[in-house]
């Protein structure tokens, strides 16, 4: 084993999927967010008709805020990521104390600092006014020592103390990839895993590993500045048009959620047993075309499927699909130019931020999470928001309204892409 070839060492030993968990707005845990899909619900139904008082900050919180994160102590981003991965450490049947972890978020503890650099201002120009009343020891001591953090630290240093702190997590590697966050870190996970050693070790710190990612960032500046980009879903009357895949689309509607997923690493030559379900690839790259706008063709992501789906059938994908008006058709046809250069069978499409909103950078890892649970439940939920779904010259790609079911044996396709080009996709498959 000693003299294998780094692609070899890859093969040698396989990662699978031991536990999942998510908090999102439609549910406290993924079963009950997928349930609450399956049946339905959007986190636009959170928002009455008489909502057309409110100003944009108002509708995008009421409809997308996770309610129970929100009176943390530390940060919502701390409370969103430490509750989903509870539940991941839960399922997995395992203590979270002292787990290799590897985090991606896009904006991180943001509220924070925001509330940590108001109090530090304050307090300056309390000082500049009296500078004989508070000397710098006086100074400093009247500052509450978690905004003293929260600055020093910043947002993504922050979440990554206390969550390591509150958990009692081993060694944790960050990574800021935009709205590709989430799967960057899996990506960086499932190669740690996989290149650690030849041999299995005894020990739950070298064979799994954490994958968390949260995102909380429904603040004035997020969604004002959203808007200025072009990027959030319109306003009429009172309702958000979240309709991604829709001709109708107009853009996405901020949400917020966390996702966890846990990895194990098999010994090497050891296949997954029946009901299993393995981490088959992950990638992450970049395409560096512009900061906010995608590539006219996406070639990277081109280049990606085109890799994963060679190598593998691909019975669902679940798109980056932000509902940008750029962005949707051009990512579709991608899948389409991608499946047509093969024999395989129709694929299904299934893009939940329709419903559950855009989570910023824990987008991708909550499309795992729900296509681990869509493969262990043998069903896609629904899209109710698609009226008059995307034209794709393709009969490879389906999608509709409606929910179907999926083969339990499946492998999913999950992708992520975010502002700066990075891009990431994941593929997972149950034996």
């Amino acid at each position: 084993m000693a003299g294998l070839l780094e692609e070899d060492r890859w093969k040698a030993a396989r990662v699978v999927v031991a536990g999942w968990g998510l908090i999102s707005p439609l549910g406290l845990s993924a079963w009950e967010t997928f349930t609450a899909l399956c049946s339905g619900r959007m986190t636009v139904d959170r928002i009455t008709k008489t909502a057309g008082a409110l100003d944009a900050v108002q509708l995008v919180q009421r409809a997308g805020s996770v309610r129970v994160s929100w009176p943390s102590a530390v940060d919502p981003t701390v409370e969103l990521a430490e509750r989903a991965a509870r539940e991941a450490g839960l399922v997995a049947g395992m203590d979270l104390r002292g787990v290799m972890t590897f985090a991606g978020t896009s904006k991180g503890a943001v509220l924070a600092l925001t509330l940590a650099a108001d109090a530090l201002r304050q307090k300056l120009i309390v000082r500049a006014r009296d500078c004989a009343a508070i000397d710098e020891a006086g100074f400093l001591n009247s500052v509450p020592i978690n905004a003293q953090q929260a600055v020093a630290l910043g947002p993504h240093g922050y979440l990554s103390f206390h969550l390591r702190r509150r958990l009692g997590l081993g060694p944790l590697e960050h990574s800021v990839a935009a709205c590709a966050s989430g799967l960057t870190g899996l990506h960086r996970a499932r190669q740690w895993l996989s290149r650690s050693g030849n041999q299995l070790s005894s020990s739950k710190q070298i064979n799994t590993a954490l994958v968390v990612s949260a995102d909380s960032a429904l603040l004035p500046l997020f969604v004002h500045s959203y808007r200025k980009l072009g990027v959030l879903a319109s306003f009429e009357h009172g309702a958000i048009r979240n309709r991604p895949l829709d001709q109708d689309r107009s853009g996405f509607l901020l949400s917020e959620c966390g996702a966890a997923i846990v990895l194990k690493r098999l010994a090497p030559g050891t296949k997954p047993r029946p009901g299993q379900i393995e981490l088959v690839d992950t990638v992450a790259a970049t395409d560096s075309h512009d900061l906010i706008r995608p590539s006219p063709r996406m070639r990277t992501l081109r280049r990606i499927a085109g890799a994963m789906f060679k190598r593998n059938e691909v019975s669902v994908i679940h798109p980056h699909a932000p509902g940008t008006a750029d962005h949707d058709p051009v990512e579709l046809q991608v899948y389409a130019d991608v499946l047509a250069q093969g024999n395989c069978s129709p694929v299904d499409l299934y893009a939940n931020k329709g419903a559950v909103g855009h989570v910023l950078g824990a987008s991708g890892l909550l499309s795992l999470v729900l296509a681990c649970v869509s493969l262990e439940a043998g069903k896609l939920p629904p899209m109710p928001w698609l009226n008059c779904p995307l034209k794709v010259d393709s009969k490879r790609l389906r999608f509709d309204a409606e929910g179907r079911d999926c083969d339990r044996r499946g492998t999913h396709a999950v992708f992520a892409a975010g502002f700066g080009g990075h891009i990431a996709g994941a593929l997972v498959r149950r034996h």
